[in-house]
């Protein structure tokens, strides 16, 4: 079976954004410390994504919630890529940052990979 190509859809729908990839480093004292390489410019998919944690059913992909210390306000996106990513990577796009969650990998069958993104702001 032809692996098939979402290059040309990526294409189509890409937006400009930023990542830096996950990069764990070890300190003087041996311990794990995290880490981001530089950030790197992409065009490629994001878009809003509800991950179904709460609300339930609800659809939305942007909720707040309040605090002791204000709004704080959680954001899901997906990415659909064709580079490679480690979980934990960094994702800037318009003023917010984002964090791959998860990913789904169909490099068996194509050149997509799908990473999933959580984003919080103002905490």
């Amino acid at each position: 079976m032809k692996k098939k190509s979402f290059a040309k859809m990526i294409r189509k729908y890409a937006i400009d954004f930023q990542y830096a990839k996950r990069e764990d480093k070890t300190n003087a004292l041996g311990e794990t410390v995290k880490g981001f390489g530089d950030k790197v410019s992409v065009h490629e998919v994001i878009l809003p994504y509800n991950q179904g944690d709460m609300p339930v059913g609800a659809n939305q992909t942007v909720r707040q919630s309040i605090t002791d210390a204000g709004v704080v306000q959680t954001t899901d996106h997906v990415w659909y890529s064709l580079i490679s990513v480690p979980v934990g990577s960094r994702v800037y796009h318009n003023g917010n940052e984002y964090e791959v969650i998860a990913v789904d990998d169909y490099s068996d069958y194509s050149d997509v990979v799908i990473y999933y993104l959580k984003g919080q702001t103002n905490l």
